[in-house]
């Protein structure tokens, strides 16, 4: 089964984004992406993401911060589809979320009326 992991703060922005990703799962073609929101839920601003990976690692070991590494998360928001870094650092508007996923595979028809591909 795909999943689709997002790694998000404690911003609105970042709840938006949650939003537009559970909508166009929501118009996947066939089997849709089991979605995990990671939230982070120690930090209020995606700028203290760096600050925050390096107070983990200071105090428990980079094994704290493994998935964000295998990964290679380096700031918030992230969106990771099938263990495959697709987005990060931002909120994207729709069509370019839409855009990414579809490039790392995912297969989804259009949102909000577009046409379907």
């Amino acid at each position: 089964m795909a999943s689709l992991r997002v790694y998000i703060c404690n911003d609105p922005q970042h709840d938006e984004l949650v939003r537009m990703i559970r909508d166009i799962v929501s118009n996947v073609k066939g089997e849709r992406p089991r979605v995990e929101v990671k939230r982070i839920k120690k930090l209020s601003s995606a700028e203290d993401f760096p600050y925050y990976v390096r107070q983990l690692e200071e105090y428990f070991g980079r094994i704290a911060t493994a998935e964000f590494r295998k990964y290679g998360i380096e700031s918030l928001p992230a969106v990771v589809f099938n263990d495959q870094l697709v987005l990060q650092g931002k909120v994207p508007t729709l069509e370019e979320l839409e855009e990414a996923l579809a490039y790392a595979g995912l297969r989804i028809s259009r949102v909000r009326g577009r046409a379907q591909p």
